[in-house]
């Protein structure tokens, strides 16, 4: 790509809006081009500063009584003695200005704490919510783990467990490629009812497990969580208990997965010998 189709795709790349060889050709082209980094650098500022800012906010009742009773107390002042001495009019401003200022920071201290897995949890519902949308649920339809999952190391070089749940309601629709946290994901995509399930996994940097970990975002349930040198997330508009239940059921099905896997690619290879 040039600078002038990278800078047109700009805003669809920081949105995550293009499809997996749009997005490495862009990334390829800002780690070469200083003129379009600045540019992306830029948008990125500005995006966290429209996301983050606020010009406006509505004081908790809290602020909002504190203020009145001071105001109160001025003008009760002001009617015994007959008029508010500079003094009192620097105290009640004093005393509104550390209100605010505690605010303040209880706010920028609260943004700041929030999990900085925040940030990826939104990435990872846009490509859920995009791909219901978009219609593109899948690249590869099938519900046969010994056909998606080669599928996906072919293009991907890693190896995503892939899981058969049909026999717990939850049948396998296929897989297509993704890209969140600036890695190719695979994408592996269920069913429950009316119900989507978007399963994503991509290499950790370690391999290290941890638990099972729940968030809400937009109404939509997620779920995360590192396991078989992958990350790992669940998305779905199914109720918590429910998407928990469904990892739970992933977790134990894994390894009887892998070893069907193994099975069936031995048989598949005797029977091409004969």
């Amino acid at each position: 790509m040039n600078c002038l189709e990278v800078r047109r795709l700009l805003h669809a790349y920081i949105d995550a809006e293009l499809d997996a060889e749009n997005s490495l050709e862009i990334e390829q082209h800002l780690q070469n081009c200083e003129g379009c980094s600045r540019h992306y650098k830029h948008y990125l500022a500005l995006r966290t500063a429209i996301r983050e800012g606020s010009l406006y906010f509505s004081p908790p009742e809290l602020l909002q009584r504190s203020v009145r009773f001071s105001v109160r107390q001025a003008t009760q002042s002001a009617r015994v003695a007959g008029r508010l001495s500079w003094r009192s009019l620097s105290v009640a401003a004093a005393l509104l200005f550390v209100l605010f200022g505690v605010w303040g920071l209880l706010q920028w201290w609260s943004a700041s704490s929030s999990p900085a897995s925040n940030t990826l949890a939104q990435e990872v519902l846009d490509s859920h919510i995009r791909s219901l949308l978009s219609n593109h649920l899948v690249d590869i339809t099938s519900s046969d783990e010994s056909t998606v999952k080669p599928w996906f190391t072919g293009r991907l070089g890693f190896s995503p467990p892939v899981i058969n749940l049909n026999a717990w309601g939850y049948p396998m629709l296929g897989g297509r490629l993704d890209y969140l946290d600036n890695h190719m994901a695979a994408a592996v995509v269920y069913r429950c009812g009316s119900h989507v399930i978007n399963v994503f996994f991509w290499p950790a940097t370690s391999q290290e497990e941890t638990v099972v970990k729940a968030t809400t975002l937009r109404g939509y349930n997620l779920t995360h969580w590192t396991s078989y040198g992958m990350n790992c997330w669940a998305v779905s508009d199914l109720a918590t208990n429910q998407l928990r239940q469904f990892v739970q059921l992933m977790q134990q099905n894994t390894g009887q997965a892998e070893a069907r896997l193994r099975m069936f690619q031995r048989v598949s290879f005797w029977s091409g010998g004969t």
